[in-house]
């Protein structure tokens, strides 16, 4: 146990600065285990050896990233990308697993040991490409999309390779050891969708009815995923298996999400100590004895598997950008790489050499995989344009029967068809105002030509596509598509072909801007902050703000290019006009209902303009208007009070109105309208 305690020690010790340098050069932080594990490992500095206990707590990692895998799947992830992402998921593993076995055997290895290592770095590291994604705010993108469904599809394929490795291992045919494992796994899938279906909402209905607590549903939660991992243990199954069908039981419950929450945590922990494991087991003597095996055995693996990503990119016909961005971002390996590497270890399919050889080339890749992810984008942009030189036609097509449109003058284009660019183009076409839409995703484009909109199917980065959407001659470009980058492109392609248009860009983010406006856009909406807009101006209302008032304010930021939403400092005079809307006197409305505290109560005594600061100028009674009406003047329910005085003043007559000053009374009164 002190050996124990003592190893966990040197590896959180030497992990805390290695998290730190990442985190200041914005490395995914698995690299800093990964380099913790080499460097105190046994080729490195020799201050630890992997030791069982370590190596149990990795494992658990494992298990528990699996189990959560299986309580967040949902097939509507995947059914928003569309009905090719199977197809090209399933091709990209498969193509993976023969070009790079397929590689491995012209450098010497056995045939059934080179495919399993194929078929291994068929996987994408999941933890890299979020949190690249995330950074770079790209996961709503057309590639971001197809990026996120693709490891997702990789994820859920690694129980089914876990389970075709021992395959043929008995030296019977195949065959034969297939007929077992498929009436096991006709008896496991079966109980898991009854399970999921029936079984555990059953449960946990039963559970709720108890008044159960936190504490004990926790407790139900471990013992359930305990008891699922040990029965399909014992049927034969990896531990990996039963974790995340186990999870998948609980991923259609009220609990699922709460589950994922308290794991998280625990499991982002566990998985680094994965990953320190992984570094341990590195073995640096590789560099001297075989450095060329090392560096080919590498390289053939990540060409391989950009090549299978090309191929089933060009199989489902994907634009050339995202095809480009998948082929350069996503050739490295993953987390699930080094598990199927380890089972197949375990099962013998890998000799200790050929491990050793494989692990190493799963860790160069590791090592490699940010910089891929960052770079793909802006490499895959310049590719595609230079590559679109000389196949302009391959890359645009029109909806037939929106042929008409080829002459289009004096319209608006719409780049992307997503929720923003489809209720732009319901709305232009409501008031028959000129238009096109430019789409680049083939499900999104078929969606906007069912909806009768006229649409290009094509990528906007492309000077073709924009003439063919007639840009020279639009009066307005809006571009609505989530990709910053792509979309600074468009802008200084718009400007080269048209100077006079009226450029709009939808940005996620008000730090996004900036970029968009000096690339020559006239207007960039940023989503955040349009959202808190909207919040403040219904704050304002609820204080009694009136409406020309609030927009005023929305203007002011909105001339300051969202400055003050960004914590810029204002201009001077910006600041005074603020200021005076602020301090300035208006005018409300207020009506008095039945019931209200108000109601036969006299101006007199109830002193509005003492205890609230406002004034009543006038109290309007069906057809009758009493201009400025005297203490003595008593007020009825109908009766609608014309105030004048500051937003605080107004706020607090208000107040006294509805009988809320003294916390007597209920509200029974209505502000009819701001007076503007």
């Amino acid at each position: 146990m002190e050996t124990f305690i003592r190893n966990l020690l040197v590896v959180t010790a030497w992990t805390l600065p290695l998290l730190w340098l990442m985190e200041r050069i914005r490395f995914p932080t698995l690299v800093a285990f990964l380099l913790t594990g080499v460097l105190i490992g046994p080729a490195g500095l020799g201050w630890i050896q992997e030791t069982p206990e370590i190596h149990a707590l990795a494992e658990v990692g494992i298990i528990a990233l699996l189990f959560v895998l299986g309580v967040e799947f949902s097939i509507e992830s995947l059914a928003a990308v569309g009905a090719r992402l199977p197809v090209f998921g399933t091709l990209q593993i498969l193509l993976t697993g023969l070009l790079g076995g397929g590689g491995l055997v012209l450098l010497g290895w056995p045939l059934r040991s080179a495919l399993v290592v194929g078929l291994a770095t068929s996987m994408t590291s999941t933890a890299v490409l979020l949190k690249v994604l995330q950074e770079r705010r790209e996961l709503d993108t057309h590639y971001g999309r197809w990026a996120v469904g693709t490891c997702l599809l990789q994820d859920m394929a690694t129980p089914l390779i876990l389970l075709a490795l021992p395959l043929g291992q008995t030296g019977a045919p195949i065959g034969l050891d297939l007929g077992p494992v498929l009436l096991r796994g006709v008896v496991v899938v079966a109980g898991t969708l009854w399970m999921t279906r029936y079984g555990m909402p059953w449960m946990m209905e039963r559970i709720a009815r108890m008044g159960a607590s936190p504490d004990f549903i926790r407790a139900f939660v471990l013992v359930w995923a305990l008891a699922i991992i040990g029965t399909v243990h014992a049927l034969g199954w990896p531990i990996a298996i039963g974790a995340f069908l186990a999870g998948l039981i609980l991923s259609e419950t009220p609990i699922s999400h709460q589950v994922v929450a308290e794991l998280q945590p625990l499991r982002d922990f566990l998985m680094g100590l994965f990953f320190v494991t992984l570094g341990l087991q590195f073995d640096l003597r590789l560099f001297r004895t075989a450095p060329g095996s090392l560096g080919a055995l590498t390289v053939s693996l990540l060409l391989a598997k950009a090549l299978a990503f090309g191929i089933a990119a060009a199989a489902v016909r994907l634009p050339l950008r995202t095809a480009l961005t998948l082929t350069l971002g996503m050739p490295y390996a993953g987390e699930f790489s080094v598990l199927i590497l380890n089972t197949a270890s375990g099962t013998g399919t890998l000799s200790g050499d050929l491990y050793a050889q494989a692990l190493a080339g799963v860790f160069l890749s590791l090592l490699a995989a940010p910089f891929l992810t960052y770079l793909a984008p802006g490499l895959a942009a310049r590719w595609a344009v230079w590559m679109a030189r000389d196949a302009r036609a391959a890359d645009v097509q029109e909806v037939p029967r929106q042929t008409e449109a080829l002459d289009r003058r004096d319209h608006v284009v719409i780049v992307g068809y997503g929720i923003n660019g489809e209720n732009l183009a319901t709305v232009l076409r409501a008031v028959q105002i000129p238009y096109c839409v430019i789409e680049m995703d083939l499900g999104r484009a078929q969606s906007a030509a069912r909806a009768g909109h006229p649409v290009i199917i094509g990528d906007a980065l492309y000077a073709h596509v924009l003439h063919r959407a007639g840009v020279p001659t639009a009066r307005m470009v809006v571009i609505a598509m989530a990709d910053r980058l792509a979309a600074v492109r468009i802008v200084r392609q718009v400007r080269q072909m048209n100077p006079a248009a009226h450029v709009i860009v939808r940005v996620r983010f008000v730090r996004d801007v900036e970029p968009v406006l000096k690339a020559g856009a006239d207007e960039a909406i940023p989503e955040e902050f349009e959202t808190s807009v909207e919040i403040f101006s219904r704050v304002l209302r609820a204080f009694h703000v009136p409406r020309h008032v609030i927009q005023l304010q929305t203007n002011l930021i909105r001339q300051n290019h969202y400055g003050l939403l960004r914590g810029m400092p204002l201009t001077e005079s910006a600041a005074r006009r603020i200021q005076s809307i602020l301090t300035a006197s208006v005018t409300d409305l207020y009506q008095i209902l039945d019931g209200s505290p108000a109601a036969g109560q006299t101006l007199g005594s109830l002193n509005l303009r003492g205890r609230g600061g406002a004034t009543v100028i006038a109290v309007a009674r069906g057809e009758q208007v009493f201009m400025n009406p005297g203490a003595d003047f008593v007020l009825r329910p109908g009766d609608t009070l014309v105030l004048v005085g500051t937003h605080a003043e107004l706020d607090r007559t208000m107040t006294i109105l509805e009988g809320r000053d003294g916390g007597e009374g209920q509200r029974a009164g209505w502000r009819v309208t701001s007076n503007e």
